[in-house]
């Protein structure tokens, strides 16, 4: 542990973010960005929509960003990444050869030496690709979004597609967030696109689910680009049924079933990655510790609690929900389950308590 406080202490040097420099994210808004597009002070940026995305008079701002160390384009009220000293980054990058632990935080020899040059324009593409551009989705969870989304009209279906493939070529991971990836046509027709003697770099994809569609008739007919597939991150909210049907409003013991297949997929060594994710909010935040208890039964890698953004709701709704507001009225007990599972080995706890 006393190790541990020591990497991540400040002792190393000025922080920065790696992603930046070696991640680009094709959002739902026809935009791109290299960073997420959600974690970013948009207002102040200009607006990235030309062929040129990844050393854009926008990439090239960020990138500035973190070589002066202001970081003043990130919104830290949302942005969960963590940033690292120049050296921890060297250190990943080596680490990653023999562990597949970092897939985000690596970067090749070139671009550390352009960080370390402080260079605002690279040569090498991004080898993490995130495609979050499909919003729809089979559920309306209040953490994400008020509406259910079936068909998301405001995909520029040829341009995002074709610059996820020009990318994707050279990427090493991808990652597929936004909407429901599984609930998605646009997002299986890539991923049955994908075959494994036209892109030579990937190693990885990893995708975002809230689990409800992954079973095993689908998982038997994703084709030859389920081979890639070795990190799933399921989003669910609750740590038992009645939880549940308040924050997402799906069949829970559905739920369950399909998660212990994914947890056979793991087993099986089919995935290398397997986590599962909550946003605390006045609704659910009392299953906290069941969470991590199903987490513990399911032999997660990883049980992720993050903070509860203000995304669709009104100002008085969100501040009625969240709960890690030290003015929220239930905020005293929260804080007394949070005590009892934040510490917990298989737990990370990326929650920013704000007054």
């Amino acid at each position: 542990m006393l190790l541990k406080k020591i990497f991540y202490s400040s002792l190393w040097g000025k922080r920065l973010c790696p992603f930046p420099f070696n991640r680009l994210e094709i959002s739902n808004q026809n935009d791109f960005i290299p960073c997420c597009y959600d974690w970013v002070k948009y207002d102040s940026l200009p607006t990235n929509t030309n062929s040129q995305v990844w050393n854009s008079e926008q990439a090239q701002l960020i990138r500035r960003s973190m070589h002066d160390g202001s970081m003043k384009y990130c919104d830290q009220s949302k942005c969960n990444a963590i940033t690292f000293s120049f050296l921890q980054l060297v250190f990943f990058s080596f680490f990653a050869k023999f562990s597949k632990k970092f897939p985000y935080h690596t970067l090749s020899f070139k671009v550390l030496l352009s960080i370390l040059l402080k260079k605002e324009v690279l040569t090498e593409k991004p080898s993490h690709l995130n495609y979050s551009s499909d919003l729809s989705c089979n559920l309306k969870c209040p953490s994400c979004r008020s509406n259910y989304i079936s068909n998301d009209p405001k995909i520029n279906l040829e341009k995002n597609t074709g610059l996820f493939k020009d990318i994707a070529l050279e990427a090493e991971t991808i990652l597929f967030s936004g909407g429901e990836f599984f609930f998605s046509k646009r997002n299986l027709n890539i991923l049955q696109s994908i075959k494994q003697s036209e892109y030579p770099n990937l190693k990885t994809i990893t995708v975002m689910t809230n689990g409800l569609l992954f079973n095993k008739k689908l998982w038997d007919g994703l084709g030859e680009g389920k081979l890639f597939i070795k990190r799933i991150l399921v989003s669910i909210d609750a740590g038992n049924e009645s939880h549940y049907r308040i924050t997402r409003g799906g069949n829970f013991k559905h739920l369950l079933e399909n998660l212990e297949f994914i947890k056979t997929l793991k087993e099986s060594n089919e995935l290398d990655f397997f986590s599962i994710q909550f946003v605390p909010r006045k609704d659910n935040y009392e299953s906290m510790e069941e969470f991590v208890l199903l987490g513990e039964k399911l032999n997660v890698d990883r049980v992720l609690f993050q903070t509860f953004c203000q995304w669709s709701e009104s100002s008085l709704e969100f501040v009625e929900q969240a709960i890690h507001l030290k003015t929220h009225p239930n905020y005293h007990d929260f804080e007394k389950i949070a005590q009892k599972v934040k510490h917990k080995s298989i737990v990370t706890w990326n929650i920013e308590v704000s007054t």
